[in-house]
């Protein structure tokens, strides 16, 4: 079984987010939540394994302080990248100018 723990380690990240800031899990829908997680995925070296010892091996190394550090900082970033991007949709609609336009 082909295991990438990089994925494991994004969403125990996402998660802790939403433990500390609860307003993301009303801001945010699912589908925002599987975007920052690519976002991230697509950010971070993959970390691939098929056995036991890999994944030990995989674990102790993700597990020192500046990996997780990396990891969290890109998940920010991912939070943030959705969370502008909502808000650029729903200005779009907004039609601030539409007066003008009409004139």
């Amino acid at each position: 079984m082909l295991i990438n723990y990089m994925e494991i380690l994004v969403q125990e990240a996402i998660d802790d987010l939403i433990i500390k800031y609860p307003n993301l899990k009303t801001e945010l829908n699912k589908q925002d939540f599987i975007d920052i997680k690519i976002f991230s995925l697509n950010r971070l070296n993959p970390s691939y394994t098929t056995r036991e010892k890999g994944y030990v091996y995989t674990k102790a190394k993700m597990m020192d302080i500046q990996s997780k550090i990396n990891i969290v900082s890109i998940v920010a970033l991912g939070v943030e990248e959705i969370i502008s991007r909502k808000k650029q949709k729903f200005e779009f609609w907004e039609f601030p100018k539409l007066d003008k336009i009409k004139k």
